[in-house]
């Protein structure tokens, strides 16, 4: 009978993601505990939702462009990243309280990307991202869709199909790792580079004379 892992508190939870990290180590080829990751993930979800904050809208936006948008999701996915190691999850153990560490550890890592939009001052909302794609639209010819052009003329084949999975079929990290047949964790490690690699090349586009 399959364990639910929903029931379970976070000391036991925690103790069976970090054995299979030791799993890991000892033999990278073992199968992991997807399960346990999964629960893991549906945690830190919810709390990224509950602290979830949008901020400022940026001043002189073109026509058209969407505000920047605080996304729980991403980082939710930043802090289940760095959780993927055993000495942050050692010190999740160590606290009393692993759901208010977890918190905090949501918050900083909002403070972060909203450091790093507000010194790029450029904003890319992924989840609508196929909005910019139709040939002939308004937003296709502006500044913003000119370099979302670019960005992708200069993505590999691989990270095309990636692209075109998750931000234009809209289908889940989960459907992705299963198609690509590998661990949900390694797919969403995947879209979290895509995703960043697109940034910077917009960036570098926004930034060309």
């Amino acid at each position: 009978m399959t364990q639910d892992l929903s029931k379970i508190g976070w000391p036991e939870l925690l103790a069976q993601l970090d054995d299979d990290l030791a799993r890991a180590q000892t033999d990278p080829g073992a199968q992991r505990d997807e399960a346990a990751w999964r629960e893991l993930r549906r945690r830190v979800d919810y709390y990224a939702e509950m602290v979830a904050r949008k901020p400022p809208p940026r001043t002189g936006a073109e026509p058209g462009l969407r505000e920047d948008e605080w996304e729980p999701g991403d980082i939710a996915q930043d802090v289940c990243s760095k959780l993927h190691t055993r000495k942050t999850l050692a010190k999740l153990r160590q606290k009393e309280e692993p759901a208010g560490y977890v918190v905090r550890m949501l918050r900083n890592a909002e403070a972060d990307r909203l450091r790093r939009d507000t010194k790029r001052r450029v904003g890319l909302r992924l989840d609508h991202i196929a909005d910019l794609l139709p040939a002939g639209s308004d937003e296709a010819t502006s500044p913003r869709g000119r370099a979302l052009q670019h960005a992708l003329q200069q993505l590999s084949e691989e990270e095309h199909a990636l692209f075109h999975a998750r931000f234009e079929e809209k289908r889940s990290v989960g459907e992705i790792a299963d198609a690509l047949g590998i661990k949900y964790w390694a797919a969403a490690r995947r879209i979290g580079r895509l995703k960043e690699r697109v940034r910077a090349l917009m960036e570098s586009q926004n930034r060309t004379p």
